[in-house]
């Protein structure tokens, strides 16, 4: 403001000295020689004066000012400037009494214009002083700050790479180095999917790509794509790496600032291809295991049905045995082959109820029968092979226990 106000007063002041050389012009005009000569002695000293002020306000204060702009405007804030002149003296009030305080007024504001611009500059130069100050102190905290990062993302365990909007590798991990060959030196500031070369070949988008730059054609070409949010996993198989095929699982994720804004974007792989030989391998015994237990729930079904042909002739005839005249003694044999037929067919069918839990289809009855009945008839099955030992087989059922009940006897009996 200072300066423009004083920009005002010069060109007022040099509009009114425009003005009295116009009187004078006007003077000389109508007194003639001899006024002239009078006239000029009168003002001779004022002008002199006046003269020898603008010459060198013209030839030395104007250009000096006008480079010290310059300079100011190119960013050098070290240089000055100061405008001093002696003021005119006024020894009248007509023409020469204003054209000289015109003089002085514009002699004045060409001072202050030499002030405030040696202020603003002397400010400017503080201000640009605070502000390199800040930016070396943020510029430090920055690089401080990637240091950190990096080191802790040069120490994870998984190869990881990170690039930023652009696409330039700013992170490299050992990781990443020892499974491509690469160092980070070789690949920092690499653009245009220079970071691909090593796993497929060739210079394509990956999946730390897909994370700004979703590509549907892309995803599908991984054997398994999955996203949560905002991070991207898949398995891809590289065949670039090593002579034989390495299966990897990559994670991706885009990386923001402190303020939210996206910044760049991080993936990690990890080698897993001793899980899918694993995997294989484990699906391959799955799957003989499964025809091993096919085999030999068929064996056990065969064997059950030809074991039950021969068994159900021997309780037929055991019944029609019985159905003869017998004495006591040949009769109860009979009835305990009858009874040891019954119980091997038992066995026969619980081969095949093996079969059944097995295939998860085992059903257990539900029938009326009576407990101490079924316990005798069990205890007279084994008591024969106890006899054969000299031993005597028997047993007790408490009275409390109910003698009729509902449930399954033959898996009773198993147990």
């Amino acid at each position: 403001d200072e300066i423009k106000e004083s920009a005002e007063i010069i060109s007022q002041g040099y509009k009114s000295m425009t003005r009295v050389f116009g009187l004078m012009a006007v003077v000389v005009a109508i007194l003639g020689a001899t006024g002239t000569w009078l006239f000029a002695r009168r003002m001779s000293n004022t002008l002199r004066i006046i003269t020898k002020a603008a010459a060198k306000m013209t030839r030395h204060d104007l250009p000096r000012l006008v480079h010290t702009m310059d300079a100011v405007n190119e960013g050098d804030f070290s240089v000055a400037f100061s405008f001093e002149h002696e003021p005119v003296e006024i020894v009248s009030g007509d023409e020469l009494g204003t054209m000289a305080n015109a003089f002085n007024q514009m002699n004045r504001a060409l001072a202050n214009v030499g002030a405030a611009f040696t202020t603003m500059v002397a400010n400017l130069r503080d201000l640009t002083g605070l502000l390199e100050l800040k930016v070396a102190e943020r510029t430090s905290e920055l690089e401080a700050s990637e240091r950190k990062l990096s080191s802790i993302i040069d120490f994870l365990p998984d190869a990881t790479l990170v690039i930023d909007r652009q696409g330039k590798v700013i992170a490299w991990t050992r990781a990443m180095e020892k499974m491509t060959g690469i160092g980070s030196g070789q690949m920092i500031g690499k653009g245009n999917f220079e970071y691909s070369v090593p796993f497929v070949g060739k210079r394509r988008p990956m999946l730390i790509d897909l994370v700004l730059h979703p590509d549907e054609a892309l995803e599908q070409q991984y054997d398994a794509f999955r996203r949560e949010g905002n991070t991207l996993f898949a398995e891809s198989c590289s065949h670039q790496l090593k002579r034989t095929p390495v299966h990897l699982f990559a994670s991706a994720s885009s990386l923001c600032d402190a303020n939210g804004q996206v910044v760049g974007s991080i993936e990690t792989l990890r080698d897993i291809t001793q899980w899918k030989e694993i995997e294989k391998e484990l699906i391959e015994a799955r799957c003989m295991a499964e025809d091993a237990t096919r085999a030999k729930s068929d064996f056990l079904a065969n064997m059950s049905h030809e074991i039950r042909t021969p068994m159900n002739g021997v309780l037929g005839m055991t019944e029609l045995l019985l159905d003869t005249k017998l004495n006591d003694e040949q009769r109860e044999y009979a009835r305990t082959v009858q009874t040891s037929a019954d119980a091997l067919l038992t066995i026969i069918n619980d081969i095949l109820d093996f079969s059944k839990i097995e295939a998860g289809k085992l059903d257990f009855e539900e029938l009326d029968f009576d407990l101490r009945l079924a316990l005798d008839e069990m205890a007279e099955l084994a008591s024969i092979k106890a006899d054969e030992k000299d031993l005597e087989f028997a047993n007790f059922v408490h009275p409390n226990v109910p003698s009729l009940l509902s449930g399954d006897p033959g898996r009773l009996r198993q147990v």
